[in-house]
């Protein structure tokens, strides 16, 4: 089985919306909003990595530079989706393997993520490919 890891380009915008709504629940995700977030992105250093199974966009992993005052900077992982067809098939793994050599690249020591607390698959995915829970958190946003 070969899958592909590449960085997307905007052909791959369509799919990485639909990737946002299913199974990541974002269901207002559309390819335009991916596009304005894309080259908002192109500015602030973000990378975006898609994995390809027969020709097919069926994963992406979306990461940034986490650059605290406070404390050690980190390559933070803001998204990772893989159709649910093609879970068990090692396309999450090799997504965040490429995530984590990007992070390497750019000589981070660490890579971060925040995961829904319902997301209880992810948490063992996560769990199982060396991350550690650090602490829980609530995220709070508002409307500007």
């Amino acid at each position: 089985m070969d899958i592909l890891i590449q960085e997307a380009v905007p052909s791959d915008f369509p799919a990485i919306a639909a990737l946002s709504r299913t199974p990541l629940g974002y269901e207002n995700c559309s390819a335009e909003g991916v596009k304005a977030a894309w080259e908002r992105m192109q500015k602030t250093g973000g990378k975006v990595f898609v994995a390809k199974f027969r020709d097919q966009t069926v994963g992406y992993a979306q990461c940034m530079e986490y650059l605290p005052l406070y404390g050690k900077a980190s390559l933070f992982l803001v998204a990772l989706s893989v159709s649910q067809n093609c879970h068990r098939m090692g396309i999450g793994k090799k997504l965040l393997k490429a995530v984590e050599e990007y992070g390497r690249s750019l000589s981070f020591e660490t890579v971060s993520l925040i995961s829904n607390f319902v997301r209880k698959d992810a948490h063992q995915f996560y769990e199982a490919m060396g991350y550690r829970m650090e602490k829980e958190e609530k995220f709070f946003i508002k409307d500007i």
